[in-house]
């Protein structure tokens, strides 16, 4: 039966890899730059004393450092980053800079355990071409699609190994032939998932050593993410010598796999921690004794006939409260991790787990037809259902290894925005959140000859009508040598005030009293905060 199981599940697991493979690009889930002093691609006066830099959620403690380099690619500084006593800020005391153009360039580890790196551009005093030095730089990393493809099977054979162990106990198997079977299959899914442990703290451990060098061998391991490896590597060693032999090791082992992989997911960086963190390890329980039991079914072959029938029985009841704790976890967790439901339709975590819910919903008609099936003992329906199972199953795994790492909360990108009409205009708004400071810089480049006589610039808010259009104060930078049909501005200060659909509006008057109207629309999320 094993080996029908693989048949019916290949092909679907092939065509969700492709589907994992082919995507343009998946969000993951990691700490967000929420504000930045002096904010980002900004020119400022003075020569600041310091940079800092604030985030939306907790950072790893050992892992992180703010670097600034002149315009010669030299560090101007070898004074130690600080971390705030929340873990949520990074400073770096500057001395006094001399007028110039200057690269920040920042590297963290987020709770969840990934690297983070973002270099950003910062003018002081009298630049020259001011302008130029305000392209957005983003070097910001992301997991890649081959981590998802690694999960998928390291979610799998965790999921299996854990329900395994339950069921051993819950439904004990009687023949030797089948238990022989199981052991088999037991050691089989315990190498599996040990090879992927491994693989997965490897890929993990190799981002963390290429961002911060040597220096991360012991901080490493100090992480949420290393210290739940680490543990879970030991209990797979020890399994390798102890696992069915005996009952108090084979819970414990079981217990502690759900507890490491509960603190070392996402569900560890939203508020309140400790209360997700519970509801995740409760999530993954149900869905261990879902899957154990599904998968232990096929060591009850047919000859058994009654030994099945009862034991099918026992997997029904099981698998119901199974399901009933997974909707109603993944609910709870779903309405602490979004703050509107309307965030379903705008990510790639929003959208997988709308397809989840489908699939749990099939799951209950199935499994209805199952029970129909176990009442009238029509062996062959039953067996047709069964086979159904096994492949949402499969499905629902695959789509579980992405939303583990894809983030629930649309990001804020900066706003990159570039027309042509009359007259040229360049706009960049970064870092582009809901109340922060963020930086608007805005070239205007006109026709051959002509200036720019007035500028203005306006935010409308579409959503609320009774929020009066934000008009922004802009300031004019330095004039270009080389380029003098070109008129440099900027502002900084918090105008984005809420979130939602902004329009941003920019009307320019050129020397003979024309104006051009510029247009753009769009959304700015909430960005989580946590207190």
């Amino acid at each position: 039966m094993m080996r029908n199981y693989i048949r019916w599940t290949f092909p679907l697991c092939m065509l969700v890899l492709f589907f994992l493979l082919i995507q343009p690009g998946v969000t993951f889930a990691h700490s967000a730059l929420l504000e930045s002093y002096p904010s980002k691609n900004s020119h400022t006066d003075q020569s600041p004393s310091q940079i800092r830099l604030k985030f939306n959620e907790r950072l790893e403690k050992g892992l992180y450092y703010i670097h600034l380099y002149d315009g010669k690619g030299k560090s101007v500084t070898e004074q130690e980053t600080k971390m705030s006593h929340d873990q949520r800020e990074i400073s770096l005391a500057l001395p006094k800079l001399k007028d110039g153009s200057y690269t920040v360039s920042y590297r963290v580890i987020s709770a969840d355990g990934h690297p983070i790196t973002e270099a950003y551009l910062l003018s002081v005093g009298n630049v020259g071409d001011q302008y130029d030095s305000y392209r957005y730089i983003d070097s910001t990393k992301h997991a890649g699609p081959l981590l998802a493809v690694f999960k998928v099977f390291y979610y799998l054979s965790f999921l299996a190994l854990c329900g395994f162990v339950w069921w051993k106990y819950l439904y004990p198997i009687r023949y030797k032939e089948s238990l022989d079977h199981f052991h088999k299959w037991l050691k089989y899914t315990r190498r599996t998932y040990l090879a992927f442990l491994i693989l997965i703290g490897f890929i993990q451990f190799s981002s963390v050593l290429e961002e911060f060098g040597n220096e991360a061998l012991l901080a490493f391991f100090q992480t949420a993410f290393g210290l739940a490896w680490s543990v879970s590597f030991i209990f797979m060693i020890l399994a390798s010598f102890l696992l069915g032999k005996n009952k108090g090791f084979d819970f414990t082992f079981a217990f502690f796999l759900l507890v490491t992989e509960g603190i070392s997911g996402h569900a560890i960086t939203f508020e309140p921690s400790w209360l997700t963190v519970i509801f995740d390890i409760i999530h993954l329980g149900a869905a261990s004794i879902w899957v154990g039991g599904l998968l232990y079914l096929l060591f009850w072959g047919k000859e058994f006939g009654k030994e099945r029938a009862a034991y099918l029985q026992q997997l029904s009841k099981h698998a119901f409260w199974s399901i009933i704790a997974l909707v109603i976890t993944g609910l709870i967790m779903t309405y602490i991790f979004i703050p509107t439901p309307s965030f379903l339709l705008h990510t790639n975590w929003g959208i997988l787990i709308l397809a989840k819910s489908v699939l749990v919903l099939l799951v209950i008609f199935v499994a209805a037809n199952i029970r129909k099936g176990m009442s009238s003992r029509e062996e062959t329906k039953l067996n047709s259902w069964l086979k159904w199972d096994y492949q949402i199953l499969t499905v629902i795994i695959f789509l579980v290894a992405v939303l583990t790492d894809a983030s629930p909360i649309p990001s804020n990108d900066p706003l990159i925005w570039r027309e042509r009409q009359s007259m040229a205009m360049d706009m960049e708004i970064t870092p582009n959140n809901p109340g922060v400071n963020n930086t608007f810089n805005i070239s205007v480049t006109t026709q051959k000859g002509k200036s720019v006589k007035e500028i203005e610039m306006q935010l409308i808010h579409r959503g609320d009508q009774n929020i009066a259009p934000i008009s922004v104060p802009l300031k004019h930078l330095a004039q270009s040598q080389t380029d003098l049909d070109r008129f440099s501005y900027t502002s900084v200060g918090p105008f984005l005030s809420i979130p939602g659909t902004w329009n941003v509006e920019v009307k320019v008057m050129d020397q003979d009293d024309n104006w051009t109207v510029f247009n753009k629309e769009m959304t700015i999320y909430p960005v989580k905060k946590n207190n």
